[in-house]
């Protein structure tokens, strides 16, 4: 099989014939050790590998390969473009946020649910990016800060807001439901968007640094 790293043959590779693709992927990223760059994808004999194929392709024996291409980035602009995009789908809920609380007030608790239900999706996927950028960043979340504040605290902070509407949803409180839509929730999301921000800016020097 031929191994290309970013589209250089992989030098000094040695592998036993029943080596796996996973254990090719494996040296690659000992070699990326301290380097800034991680793998971010593969190609199989030409063909992108999908996150949905990736398992069955990593556990395939190398030889039964033709040619196998690491792609290797930076992660601080992957991290970056990733919580750029979240942090426009998050915008997005502040109109949204505003069709559920004027639901409740006309009374229809049930579109009001639904506009919620699609709001609290995004949230959950905010949430998860935040914590996945953390973990491909190499971020201590409890000593990084974001406007003097550890992220690990933000998130703390944000999710007890959030738990404020799961209650109401629950007790079926739609008077504090709605109070907590109107008054609490815009300053929530913008919580949301300046955390965002100072990721992103953590990211983004972390590109610089590796280019540079």
């Amino acid at each position: 099989m031929a191994i290309f790293v970013d589209n250089e043959p992989l030098a000094g590779g040695a592998f036993a014939q029943d080596a796996t693709v996973s254990a090719v992927v494996d040296q690659v990223r000992a070699r990326l050790a301290g380097t800034g760059r991680m793998v971010l994808g593969l190609r199989c004999d030409e063909q992108d590998v999908s996150m949905d194929r990736l398992e069955q392709v990593l556990g395939m024996p190398f030889a039964a390969v033709g040619r196998l291409d690491v792609v290797t980035g930076c992660p601080g602009a992957l991290v970056a473009d990733a919580l750029g995009v979240t942090r426009g789908a998050l915008t997005e809920t502040y109109a949204t946020v505003a069709t559920a609380a004027s639901h409740l007030s006309s009374g229809d608790t049930s579109s009001a649910m639904r506009a919620l239900a699609d709001c609290c999706a995004v949230w959950a996927r905010v949430h998860e990016a935040v914590v996945r950028a953390c973990g491909l960043l190499a971020l201590d979340v409890s000593g990084v800060a974001v406007e003097g504040r550890a992220v690990s605290q933000w998130l703390r902070d944000l999710a007890k807001r959030l738990l404020g509407i799961k209650s109401a949803i629950e007790s079926r409180d739609t008077v504090l439901l709605g109070d907590i839509l109107r008054y609490e929730m815009d300053q929530t999301l913008g919580d949301w968007e300046r955390l965002l921000d100072g990721l992103i800016g953590i990211a983004s020097s972390r590109s610089s640094a590796a280019g540079s």
